[in-house]
């Protein structure tokens, strides 16, 4: 899952993570739409060279939490101890396949970030399995974040074919229980995000 953005390789190498999406855009825009609050939650999948992690867990921090997802070990391990050499310690670096399930507790997360991944594992991975989780996994009030590079050919990047529409995602998520709640143009990239349709947050959480 370290396929961000350009995110072809099969790079293992923790010191070397693979290319990334988080140059490509203006990072405060993306976080202010995000609005990561203190104490949140933030579940980052496919997290790959961890820049949005690591940005997050600052934001959490001291009493919030981050969890780091990537199919390598070596990728999320690396992770860790960057974090905790730049005095950073609220990253849980988790190593599995989403396509088997997130290795987080049911209703414990706030913000759910998947940037640059659905095009390279496939929309139709959140009708097999990983909607669910998400649903899962998220709080009554919990969002995801889908960002994406624009269906639009560009000299870098993946291939026309592989990206995918605003209208694609939507429709995806539409079908698996989750409701369009925002969405903000990059330039090269756009990001969307939803919440369950399938949970109701109670009243004194709507108050939060």
């Amino acid at each position: 899952m370290s396929d961000h953005h350009h995110c072809h390789s099969q790079q293992k190498d923790a010191s070397q993570r693979g290319p990334s999406s988080y140059g490509m855009h203006n990072v405060d825009t993306v976080f202010s739409a995000l609005n990561i609050n203190k104490n949140d939650v933030f579940l980052d999948i496919g997290c790959g060279q961890g820049e949005y992690s690591l940005m997050a867990a600052q934001m959490v921090s001291p009493c919030g939490i981050v969890y780091a997802i990537d199919q390598w070990p070596a990728i999320t391990e690396g992770l860790a101890k960057e974090a905790e050499e730049h005095g950073i310690h609220n990253i849980i670096g988790i190593a599995c396949d989403i396509n088997k399930g997130l290795l987080v507790e049911d209703n414990h997360v706030d913000v759910c970030l998947l940037a640059t991944i659905l095009h390279a594992t496939r929309l139709d991975i959140l009708a097999t399995g990983l909607a669910s989780e998400l649903h899962r996994v998220l709080k009554p009030h919990g969002r995801v974040a889908i960002l994406e590079c624009k269906k639009e050919e560009q000299n870098f990047g993946p291939s026309i074919e592989r990206r995918l529409s605003p209208q694609q995602v939507e429709e995806a998520f539409s079908e698996v229980g989750f409701k369009k709640i925002d969405y903000i143009d990059l330039g090269y990239n756009y990001m969307v995000q939803y919440k369950s349709d399938l949970k109701q947050p109670t009243a004194s959480e709507e108050d939060e």
